[in-house]
């Protein structure tokens, strides 16, 4: 009797504790308050405001109540598109929002409407209305990247102006491609520029071209970071080069020396796809490598391995 009893109390405390585990996650259905179904971009503001950014809108949830942010052709201060590609948040706690197809919004916080960086506004244009990439850099600056061109938006004395860099053809001191997919800042104040067919340009805080990274023949038009998806700086100043299908790059800036990560079959040790997503350090300084095939995660403490999560396998503890 006291054997069954034991049982059941164990029983009865591993259930409490998954049911305690499950209540770890709320989900958002469809028929919320929130505008959407695909998010695609998040951030948090300093008044601890979450804002999500979707195909239906924009969001701003403050843990109990949601505000929506849509497009309205009848009222010119409203979002530009409701298809929101990238949020940011600069060091003024200024809401950036791009969109594919409606250029850039600026959130002014007391209207509560938008300021327009399109192809078409005055003085400040875009050089194309589909936003792939939003950076601050170390000057304030915010860098733009596009499906055509790279820009550079700055303020001064109230003023906002926008810079348009575009690839020169038959220049090799131009931006390397013009569809810009991923950008970062260096140790150095280098700015890192990846390329959906041009690797990566380098360009100073001015918005000069400095040179371009490619790694593997540079005269062979397949060079490993041809199609480059995402850039992430670690820690330790090293550049991570996310690929769009050949793999995974680090780049030590200091001797400009590439390590190549690439997918095995037959490893179970390697990374889990050679197309990378995205690529994030924790506080722990691991490399976590989002790819179409799961996580992989960069142990750098002690011999630097790979640990894979694939779609499959038991989620990491």
């Amino acid at each position: 009797m006291k054997k069954i009893l034991l049982l059941l109390l164990s029983i009865t405390l591993n259930f409490s504790a998954l049911a305690q585990e499950v209540k770890l996650f709320k989900n958002f259905g469809i028929d919320n308050p929130m505008s959407y179904n695909f998010v695609r971009t998040i951030a948090q503001d300093k008044d601890g405001f979450m804002w999500f950014g979707s195909s239906e809108g924009l969001d701003r949830f403050d843990g109990h109540k949601t505000l929506n942010f849509h497009h309205d052709s009848s009222q010119p201060t409203t979002l530009s598109s409701n298809v929101i590609s990238r949020i940011l948040i600069d060091n003024q706690q200024r809401l950036w929002v791009g969109t594919f197809s409606g250029g850039l919004n600026l959130y002014k916080a007391v209207s509560q409407d938008f300021l327009h960086f399109t192809t078409k506004t005055k003085n400040t244009t875009l050089s194309n209305d589909t936003v792939n990439a939003l950076f601050e850099d170390s000057k304030g600056n915010i860098w733009v990247g596009t499906e055509n061109g790279l820009n550079i938006i700055s303020n001064h004395a109230g003023k906002w102006s926008t810079q348009k860099i575009f690839q020169e053809l038959g220049n090799p001191n131009s931006l390397t491609h013009n569809a810009v997919l991923t950008i970062i800042e260096t140790g150095n104040q280098q700015i890192l520029v990846g390329t959906n067919g041009g690797g990566i340009s380098v360009f100073d805080l001015q918005g000069n071209f400095i040179k371009s990274i490619k790694y593997g023949d540079n005269n062979s038009a397949t060079y490993i970071n041809k199609f480059v998806s995402s850039l992430y700086k670690d820690i330790n100043g090293d550049s991570w080069i996310g690929t769009v299908d050949s793999g995974l790059l680090k780049f030590s800036p200091s001797t400009e020396q590439f390590i190549h990560y690439q997918f095995n079959v037959d490893d179970q040790s390697t990374i889990s796809s050679n197309a990378i997503k995205n690529i994030y350090q924790d506080s722990e300084h691991n490399i976590w490598i989002a790819t179409d095939n799961g996580l992989s995660i960069y142990n750098y403490k002690g011999t630097p391995t790979i640990t894979t999560n694939d779609c499959g396998s038991t989620p990491i503890s």
